[in-house]
């Protein structure tokens, strides 16, 4: 009974709650982790601004997994083969512009 209950208890919850503040701070982490690394520079004001109106104000976790996630994208980066770093970059280069950090 208790193997069926917690899916249904996970399914119940807002989409919010269960995958939209993970996903906000892996894809938040990556970008800024990236930026020493390709020498990206982040408006500041503009990744001020995604936080305070896309991070729940109830989540006290959401720093912790962005600082989680900015410190192992920058150490990842480190083991990128040249292809996987070209492709990493222009990915980050996309994300960084749709978030408003980049122009």
């Amino acid at each position: 009974m208790i193997r069926y209950l917690l899916p249904a208890m996970l399914l119940a919850q807002p989409a919010t709650a269960q995958f939209e503040t993970p996903k906000l701070a892996t894809r938040l982490g990556t970008v800024i982790g990236s930026e020493s690394y390709f020498g990206l520079t982040l408006q500041q004001d503009a990744i001020e601004a995604c936080v305070r109106t896309n991070a729940p104000k109830d989540d006290k976790s959401f720093a912790q997994t962005l600082t989680m996630m900015i410190q192992g994208t920058e150490i990842n980066l480190a083991q990128l083969s040249p292809s996987a770093r070209t492709a990493h970059c222009a990915a980050v280069a996309r994300s960084a512009r749709d978030f408003g950090f980049i122009d």
